[in-house]
């Protein structure tokens, strides 16, 4: 009986761990790891800021929230498709103040600064 209960307890606290916390939040996956408990509300916020900006971004779907060291800041995966738009997977790092995302870069971009350091490269040379 006491493994029954345990065994309950535990598989609602893991479904519970990936339910939204906020009205119009995101649902998302977060790695098992006690960082992550520890930032746990960090990560809720995070997913509630990206939902605002799904209107201007498309439809975010698959989103995983992993914590950093830094109290404000956290990695993003996740995949945005619109009505007219393909599927685009992203990969970025958030820092928030309070709920608002304050600085975010996309590391999916790579092929942009790939470009721009080219061209710097091509300058230099000249």
């Amino acid at each position: 009986m006491k493994n029954r209960l345990a065994a309950s307890v535990a598989a609602t606290l893991l479904l519970a761990g990936a339910a939204p916390l906020f009205a119009g939040e995101l649902p998302f996956n977060t790695p098992a790891t006690v960082r992550a408990q520890e930032s746990a509300a960090l990560l809720h916020r995070a997913a509630h800021a990206l939902e605002d900006l799904s209107p201007r971004v498309g439809k975010i779907s698959g989103l995983w929230l992993f914590p950093t060291a830094d109290a404000d800041t956290v990695f993003a995966e996740y995949r945005t498709s619109g009505q007219t738009a393909s599927a685009t997977d992203h990969l970025v790092v958030l820092t928030l103040k309070g709920d608002r995302i304050v600085k975010m870069s996309d590391l999916t971009q790579a092929s942009q600064t790939s470009d721009v350091l080219n061209a710097n490269a091509g300058e230099i040379r000249r």
